[in-house]
């Protein structure tokens, strides 16, 4: 099971280290292989690069026995929690930190305190130093390695070049002493730099600008890039200026398509909260003439309601930059400048920012319940988004403490990211994001625009074949030939296909030659193919990877060269094969761009530790731009480097956008464009977290695309899902469009109608308690899909629990021709091949979408199912085309197959019968093997039986027998178990693995090669200090990972008899007495003869009367209903059972009447009591003294300022 290989993964890691003493630990490597820096790229340039500035660099060896401080690299185990962080910093007697991708820090500190720090922190798996060519950016590489001096005419100056240059340390301050030591050493090492001087200046105490010659950059680089202070060097941008994506695809699904921006809902009145590494209130998103309001409350600060931080956690700066950007794409805004399509999801909206980021540590208050949320929600934050958190997949005490507040705080909700593991698969979400009553967010990407402009040596190729489906290649250019051009032609195979000698013949002619990678150098290939008249050269890898790109420079080479990975190229040669090629690749799209259709790869995955889906959605979180800490707003664009955005990655960046537009949802709510679908006063009200948690949840639709599962970015795409929700993108990506009605203006994704109930006033939504239910009926139209979601505020759980959901409702949906469906769509297949239901146990949020509904009449019943801390309330959102008619009565669904009881819905199955409508038969297990396969997220269910006396006793064994598949069993007593299930009477035979207690938790069949997860047994045997057991148990088999999975499965059982001996078969007679041999006859009657007494005139033999008395019946003659016989239940005029006639009363309190309060809040009324002269509610229109509606007193005035005067000015 793929926890466990996730837990066996960090396992090995740990034995690892602990083998180790500590020591160095780079084994012939500049750098770890898991530690990403721009400056190890392997193209040629990069090489040459690191061969000129590195070549006389110290050596690790002995930068760890020096006593003097450099930057040093720390690649620690991950993930990686503050805690460690805090850690580290303490065992390296450092306040400064950084993080580097993936899972290491960078320290300025000396080689014995790494050593130190290594001997106390077994997390440490690698130290190096930051070698020169780390630290310098590959936009000065051309000016590295060329030399211009040859092409200026003769006694020409050279131009002048300025660089940034980011310090390791800080200045004490901008004269620093070091800065002019720095002027001198240039001076000797540095051509001309007597005649022309080097200037340096500190733009801050973190930077430097330094200012030279062009011929004098490479020798310049060279010494600043071995100084120890030096962090990074890089070109200063020249000017020139412009979250511009994600606004469309949060809103419409398409980038430039701002549907809700164009309604007026910008986030107008809405407040959001944050925690986050602080803002770079200079930046032109957040800057205003008003002061900070640092520590108080300003609410006419443009755009920072209440800036606050308290000692321990937090200042009043962004010195990481992640805030700054965060919150820039979440109420980011600038007027009317270039920046401005950057700005925020809720560009008008205001926000409360907690900078809980000091010392390079994230470090949250310890209670977020006491002292993170209340403050700002005192101040009017709603709504909050939060984009970080630990490691722990469990409920944790932070996602209690947001659990409760949200419960206490029924307008509140926090939306969080998801995290970034997600490329370690599943079970990779984080609390605090393990909590129920928020929103939980994953990451897609962006537009291909976004991606381009982050990676600037990428391209898309779209390939083509008649009768094939098109492909989508992602390709590098090449550093020689042609590049940035369009790209066209028929792909014809190279011959020989390597191109390292020359080609005869004419079949690359105007053809792009496909050339495989390997034997000669990059630029020889391209040579060859040229010659030979091919138009272009596209190059896959002889091996899987990340695509390359090609370097080497060649004079002559004028066609465009282009590289692929393996796995794409393999891809291209199939589409190839069947005789003639006949595929052709171009750069141009004549399609919408679907790269945002694609999840992003680290997007943190679930489920959780207890079983719940996650994440609920996904939006946009890859190639996003926005505000840059530091920077000034001058009409820059990305990718200059003096832009005032720049690009991040992550749910960090997703979590923002998400709340951006939930923002717009409560404005929707709170402005009164429910229920009209325009904007109206008198209908707004207050949504609740709950029912801004289902709106979103409602607008999710599946992502079409892929996610690269490789793990290495080389392209090895694997197709989503799009059965949702699931623990990839949840409930699919977020797109308001498909959420909203607007009955002006409407759009062809739009909902036509939209219901909706919440635990407010104005449609409040019945709170339910165990076994009581809410029925809603509407005639459906086959339009649009019918889409069903619920959302409920649940009680915090005890930490102890190993399940979280305290109060469960259960959503079904009831259709034409008997048709079912259950909240979540959790569906399966019996070992006989039919489908059935399952109720969702885990999660506070369920949905049914009924995709091509047949019209006619569907019925939405919310049920509580369990519900120990009621009544609870609930959001219901209901989109799609359709009319509200009279409640239904509440029916169980298929009438419970003829299998068991209806009970207000819910069926209680009898005998070996299970699922939603007691429509599975479960198949009884013996000691005879029975044979069974199951598809990945299927089940199969047996069952066996300890008998009616306690004390049994059982062992099951499962074997899977085929090679792939990953089939784990649960076992459950009486009823059908599910992930989660814990029956405290089972453990497993398995050496370390005494506590599973009937959950399996351990790999079973990790290995999928090689035979290694043949034939392996699993063994689920009763504990041995159990003495209670007895009745059904219920076996589960389910396909968790990723292949149909075959197995055998059996059990050996030891039934307790009435003598209290196992397997002795005596069992009590119907007296009672042990072994008596006494049974019921027909009648019922104990040891009798089975000639029973008839009833009255229809002979009924005794005991078959149902409880209405009626001979052979069901109970349902009597019922009331509830569907209990006699309880006398009726229902109201509203259809609803035991109800007052309140649900579908009038604003006159009729049932039915249809009567509502005018615009005026006047029941029945016209509108008209609070109208204006104009006619219009609630204008506030009235006649001025010279008889004009709405006038301004001046048309009856003379020029002498008197009604009538009938003065007027003369000509002067």
């Amino acid at each position: 099971m793929a926890v466990s290989s996730f837990i066996l993964r960090f396992l090995f890691i740990c034995a690892v280290v602990v083998a180790r003493q500590p020591q160095p630990r780079w084994q012939g490597r500049t750098i770890h292989k898991n530690v990403r820096l721009r400056g190890e790229r392997s193209d040629y340039v990069s090489l040459r690069v690191r061969e000129i500035l590195s070549q006389d660099a110290d050596s690790h060896e002995s930068a760890l026995e020096s006593l003097e401080s450099r930057e040093w690299l720390i690649h620690v185990k991950g993930p990686v929690h503050s805690s460690l962080t805090t850690r580290l910093r303490e065992n390296l007697g450092v306040t400064d930190i950084q993080y580097v991708p993936h899972h290491t820090f960078l320290a300025f500190t000396n080689g014995k305190a790494i050593q130190e720090a290594q001997a106390k922190m077994r997390e440490i798996v690698w130290v190096g130093i930051v070698l020169p060519h780390h630290k310098v950016s590959s936009e000065l590489f051309p000016l590295l390695l060329s030399d211009t001096s040859h092409v200026r005419r003769a006694g020409s100056e050279p131009p002048m070049v300025e660089v940034y240059l980011m310090l390791s340390r800080p200045l004490q301050d901008k004269a620093d002493v070091a800065l002019f030591s720095w002027e001198e050493k240039l001076e000797r090492v540095v051509p001309m730099a007597s005649t022309h001087k080097i200037h340096i200046r500190a733009a801050s105490v973190n930077k430097l600008v330094i200012k030279m010659h062009e011929d004098q950059v490479p020798a310049a680089l060279q010494f600043l890039s071995e100084q120890h202070e030096t962090a990074w060097v890089e070109p200063k941008p020249k000017h020139k200026l412009r979250n511009k994506w994600a606004k469309g695809i949060l809103q419409s699904g398409e980038a430039g398509k701002h549907l809700m921006f164009t309604r007026g809902l910008e986030g107008q009145g809405e407040i959001l909260g944050i925690a986050d590494t602080g803002i770079d209130m200079h930046h032109c998103f957040f800057s205003d003439s008003r002061s900070t309001p640092v520590n108080r409350v300003d609410h006419h600060h443009r755009k920072v309601v209440s800036y606050r931080y308290e000692r321990g956690w937090g200042n009043t700066i962004d010195e990481e930059g992640h805030g700054s950007h965060t919150t820039g794409s979440l109420v980011g805004s600038t007027g009317h400048s270039p920046e401005s399509q950057y700005g925020g999801m809720a560009p008008a909206g205001k926000l409360v920012m907690d900078d809980i980021f000091k010392d390079d540590t994230l470090a949250p208050p310890d209670d977020l319940e006491a002292d993170l949320f209340p403050e700002p929600y005192s101040i009017g934050a709603r709504i909050r988004s939060e984009s970080w958190g630990g490691d722990s997949m469990f409920y944790t005490s932070s996602a209690k403490e947001t659990d409760s507040f949200s419960r206490r705080h029924r307008d509140f909700l926090a939306v969080w990211a998801a995290g970034n593991d997600g490329d370690l698969g599943m079970f990779t979400i984080g609390s605090p994001a393990t909590a129920k009553n928020m929103l939980v967010v994953g990451a897609q990407q962006s537009t291909m625009e976004s991606f381009l402009l982050q990676a600037t040596d990428a391209v898309f190729l779209r390939a083509f074949k008649a009768g094939l489906d098109d492909v989508e290649l992602l390709a590098r250019w090449g550093e020689f030939g042609a590049v940035k051009v369009k790209v066209e032609g028929e792909l014809e195979n190279a011959h020989p296909q390597d191109a390292c000698n020359a080609i005869s013949g004419h079949h690359l002619q105007g053809k792009i030659a496909l050339v495989q990678r390997g034997t000669c150098v990059f630029t020889l290939k391209a040579r060859h193919v040229q010659d030979a008249g091919a138009i272009g050269m596209l190059v896959y890898d002889n091996q899987y990877g990340a695509t390359v790109s090609m370097a080497g420079e060649e004079p002559g080479l004028t066609i465009p060269c282009l590289s692929i990975s393996r796995h794409d190229g393999l891809i291209i040669q199939n589409m190839m094969s069947g005789g003639g090629s006949g595929v052709t690749v171009t750069t141009d799209f004549d399609r919408p761009d679907q790269w945002q259709q694609n999840l992003a790869d680290f997007s943190g995955k679930g489920p959780t530790g207890d079983g719940r889906m996650m994440p609920h959605i996904v939006t946009v979180g890859a190639s996003i731009f926005s505000a840059k800490t530091g920077t000034a707003c001058h009409g820059n664009a990305p990718p200059h480097r003096q832009a005032a955005m720049t690009d991040m990655d992550g749910t960090s960046m997703a979590a923002p956008v998400a709340a951006g537009g939930t923002a717009l949802v409560r404005q929707y709510f709170r402005e009164g464009w429910y229920p009209k679908g325009k904007k109206t006063s008198a209908d707004g009200f207050i949504p609740s977290g709950a029912l801004l948690r289902a709106t979103i949840i409602g607008s999710g639709a599946a992502l079409t695309g892929s996610l690269d599962v490789s793990g290495t970015g080389d392209n090895q795409w694997e197709e989503l899902d799009r059965r949702i929700p699931n623990n990839q993108q949840g409930y699919g990506s977020m797109n308001l469009e498909r959420a909203l009605y607007f009955s002006q203006d409407p759009t062809p994704k739009g909902p036509k109608a939209m219901f909706v109930r919440d635990d407010g006033h104005k449609h409040p939504a019945t709170c339910l308690d165990t076994a009581e239910a809410e029925i809603f009926s509407f005639s459906v139209r086959d339009s649009q899909p019918f889409k069903v979601t619920i959302a409920w505020t649940d009680y915090p759980a005890t930490l102890t629990a190993d399940i979280v959901l305290v109060n469960d409702l259960d959503l079904v949906v009831l259709g034409p021709d008997e048709r079912t469906w259950v909240g979540n769509n959790f569906t399966g297949e019996a070992t006989d091949g039919s489908d059935y239901l399952i109720y969702d146990r885990l999660n506070n949020h369920e949905q049914v979408t009924v995709q091509e509904p047949v019209p006619g009449t569907y019925s939405v019943v919310i049920r509580g199912h369990h519900v120990p801390h009621g009544p609870q309330c609930y959001a219901l959102i209901i989109t799609g085309d359709f009319d509200k008619v009279a409640n239904e009565k509440v029916e169980c669904p298929n009438h419970c197959s003829g299998h068991g009881i209806c009970r207000t819905g819910e069926c209680e199955c009898s005998g070996m019968f299970a699922g939603v409508d007691c429509g599975l038969s479960v198949v009884e297990l013996s000691s005879k093997v029975v044979h069974g396969s199951v598809n990945p997220d299927e089940w199969d269910y047996f069952a066996f039986d300890l008998g009616p006396h306690p004390g049994g006793k059982f062992t099951v064994t499962m074997t899977r027998t085929s090679r792939k598949g990953d089939p784990d069993m649960y076992i459950k007593g009486l009823t059908v178990p599910d992930y989660i299930d814990v029956a405290n009477v089972c453990e497993c035979e398995e050496q370390n693995d005494h506590n599973c207690e009937c959950k399996e938790l351990s790999c079973d069949s990790c290995d999928d090669e090689g035979g290694g997860g043949h034939h392996v047994d699993r063994h689920l045997s009763s504990d041995a200090r159990a003495t209670h057991l007895k009745g059904v148990f219920i076996v589960g088999i389910v396909g968790f990972c990723c292949d149909t999975a075959q197995y055998t499965i059996k059990v050996q059982t030891n039934v307790m008899g009435c003598d209290q001996h196992l397997d002795s078969g005596k069992v009590k007679g119907c007296d009672g007495v042990c072994d008596s041999g006494k049974v019921e006859d027909k009648c019922g009657v104990c040891d009798g003869d089975g000639v029973c007494a008839e009833d009255d005139d229809e002979g009924c033999v005794a005991g078959e009367e149902d409880a209405c008395g009626v001979c052979g019946g069901d109970g349902e003659s009597c019922a009331g209903c509830d569907g209990i016989p006699n309880s006398g239940t009726e229902e109201d005029a509203c259809g609803v059972c035991a109800g007052d006639g309140s649900s579908c009363a009038g604003c006159d309190g009729v049932a039915n009447s249809g009567v509502e309060e005018d615009e005026c809040g006047e029941c029945g009324g016209d509108g008209s009591t609070c109208a204006g002269c104009d006619g219009v509610p609630g204008s506030g229109a009235v006649v001025d003294v010279c008889g004009v509606c709405a006038g301004d007193n001046t048309t009856c005035v003379g020029c002498d300022g008197v009604k009538d005067s009938g003065l007027d000015w003369d000509e002067c």
